[in-house]
C-alpha cells in the first residue's frame, strides 16, 4: 500500500489512493507519496517511508508550496487517480 504526506499539515496515511479531503486536518490537500521503493530503506513491501522524499517535501512546504501551482508529478498522479 501506498503512504502519503499531506502537503498542509505534514500527517501520513496508508492507503492505495489518497482522500480528498485530510482525515487530519480536515482540508482538501495536495499529498505526496513517501513510500519507500528503495532498498536502502526496506523496499514498498516495508511499509517504510522514504526518509529523502519525506525530507524534500518538507522543504517544499517551507516555501509555500501548496500555495504555487501543482508540481508536475503532483498533476500525473491526480490524472492517474481519475
Amino acid at each position: 500500500m501506498t503512504i502519503w504526506k499531506c502537503n498542509k499539515c505534514g500527517s501520513t496515511i496508508e492507503a492505495t489512493t489518497y482522500p480528498d479531503t485530510c482525515p487530519s486536518c480536515k482540508e482538501m490537500c495536495e499529498y505526496v507519496d513517501v513510500t519507500c521503493y528503495l532498498p536502502e530503506c526496506g523496499g514498498p513491501t516495508s511499509g517504510n517511508i522514504n526518509p529523502q522524499v519525506f525530507k524534500e517535501s518538507s522543504k517544499a512546504d517551507e516555501r509555500n508550496f501548496s500555495t504555487q501551482s501543482p508540481h508536475p508529478l503532483q498533476r500525473a498522479l491526480s490524472a492517474l487517480k481519475k
